[in-house]
């Protein structure tokens, strides 16, 4: 990735002053298409206009031996776009897209060049997510507010909300705040036809029958507006606990998700957390029943297949929690 960090714009780190630290350029963890033709970063770098740090894709080919003709070029152009991540089959890319002042939500463009879509509108973000077996859907990680906590009820602003009780020793974690009252949940959504005819927001009497047939917005895709008018495909909320629930990827099957949770009696007192695991069937049918998670014993031969991205732009190989599974399910350790 020498491109992103030498060149006419590099400076010595000997001669380095603040009008140079636009030029300390991030480049994240590589996603290599399928049939190892290139691969996608993402490129961040801080933007003092901004006053954040901004970045977008790149796609970086992969010659063997490199060709001189074929530079690596802008994929995208949205303010911060991290966590490329294509789909199995090679057909779609799938990234994390924050907007000036936004969360991060999930976005699907084509492999080849596109517009992006929007996947989610969840009210704190996207953390992570992880693509199934057939490139059909995606298990994402959101934390989801309580009610009347970070702006999910309007007219109540931080300021005015209602005083915390601590009574847990493990409430807190840095560069996140309070966790009890904002858990990562897991939801699964089935990924949108890239070719379909674009959605259009309804007006006037269409929006009013709109609301009126979906009743009350639930949490499936976090309750936004876009989500609420139909405008992005509904999600299935799959775990409820008020823990954080991280690291989920899909098993060779794709119809068993993996993830890890501190769900144990106790778990307040210690820093242990279980894999556990999640029948979600293979999508063909609608399901009506939440899926219910399950330990997986010490000794499991179940596999996790494909890795997951989170919001940093690294990815985790689900292997390792699968070895880790192998040996005790109660082995892994919470990330504080």
């Amino acid at each position: 990735m020498s491109y992103f960090t030498t060149g006419k714009t590099a400076a010595r780190l000997a001669h380095v002053k603040s009008e140079h630290l636009p030029l300390l350029k991030s480049v994240s963890a590589p996603a290599v298409h399928p049939d190892g033709g290139r691969a996608v970063v993402s490129v961040l770098r801080p933007d003092f206009d901004a006053e954040a740090y901004v970045g977008q894709l790149w796609t970086v080919p992969l010659d063997s031996p490199p060709n001189p003709g074929r530079a690596p070029r802008r994929l995208t152009r949205g303010f911060r776009d991290t966590a490329p991540d294509f789909s199995p089959d090679g057909r779609v890319l799938a990234f994390l897209r924050a907007a000036d002042g936004g969360k991060p939500q999930l976005h699907i463009v084509e492999a080849d060049g596109g517009e992006p879509q929007p996947v989610t509108d969840a009210p704190l973000g996207v953390s992570a997510f992880a693509w199934s077996p057939d490139s059909r859907r995606i298990v994402y990680g959101a934390r989801v507010p309580d009610d009347g906590r970070y702006g999910s009820t309007d007219g109540v602003s931080a300021g005015g909300e209602d005083a915390r009780l601590i009574t847990d020793y493990q409430y807190r974690m840095n560069g996140v705040g309070y966790t009890s009252d904002k858990p990562v949940q897991l939801f699964l959504v089935e990924v949108p036809d890239t070719g379909a005819e674009p959605k259009v927001a309804p007006k006037g009497r269409a929006l009013k029958a709109a609301a009126a047939g979906e009743g009350t917005p639930g949490r499936g895709n976090a309750g936004g507006t876009a989500a609420s008018a139909g405008l992005l495909p509904a999600a299935q909320q799959l775990t409820t606990a008020a823990t954080d629930h991280n690291g989920a990827c899909f098993g060779a099957d794709g119809q068993t998700i993996y993830f890890t949770a501190a769900l144990h009696e106790g778990s307040d007192a210690d820093l242990a957390t279980g894999i556990y695991r999640l029948t979600v069937g293979d999508g063909a049918g609608e399901r009506t029943r939440r899926p219910s998670p399950r330990p997986i014993p010490a000794g499991s031969p179940s596999t996790p297949s494909a890795s997951r991205r989170t919001g940093n732009g690294s990815s985790s190989s689900p292997r390792t929690s699968a070895s880790r599974a192998r040996t005790s399910w109660r082995a892994t350790r919470r990330s504080m």
